[in-house]
């Protein structure tokens, strides 16, 4: 008996502290973003998975180049035609990119953007581009460029 009670005793312990895995899907940065968080209370785990939302909502108006509010957008629509002036953190990002793409020899390269011309992170685009395609793209990047 006395065996017993200690069992259901450590199970009602470890059943009272169990987490239980939160989720939540969504669509942010051009991308499919899921959310997966551990926590004993539901109500806590959405407040925290609202705060992650609203911090990745706030990097997306910052820096998307898929809405043609944000400063990486003013910045694209000017290049070549006059400086644009930034947020700071934007100029910070922008400068942790460049040293990044250093590190890694370009692997890593911030002017990803001309291969956005062939394709799409989206289902707009249903077949891969063609070798021409890709080359032609490519000859545009270069984060010392």
């Amino acid at each position: 008996m006395k065996r017993l009670s200690l069992f259901l005793f450590l199970l009602t312990g470890i059943i009272a502290s169990a987490q239980v895995a939160h989720k939540r899907s969504l669509s942010m940065l051009g991308s499919l973003f899921e959310m997966i968080l551990e926590e004993k209370d539901i109500l806590e785990a959405d407040t925290y998975v609202d705060m992650e939302v609203a911090e990745v909502s706030r990097l997306e108006n910052l820096i998307s180049d898929w809405l043609p509010t944000t400063a990486i957008s003013e910045v694209n629509r000017n290049a070549g035609i006059k400086a644009v002036k930034v947020p700071q953190e934007v100029f910070d990002l922008v400068q942790r990119s460049i040293k990044i793409s250093e590190l890694t020899s370009g692997a890593f390269d911030i002017s990803y953007a001309s291969m956005d011309k062939i394709w799409k992170f989206d289902e707009s685009r249903t077949a891969m581009p063609t070798l021409e395609e890709i080359i032609k793209s490519v000859a545009k990047l270069g984060y010392k460029i």
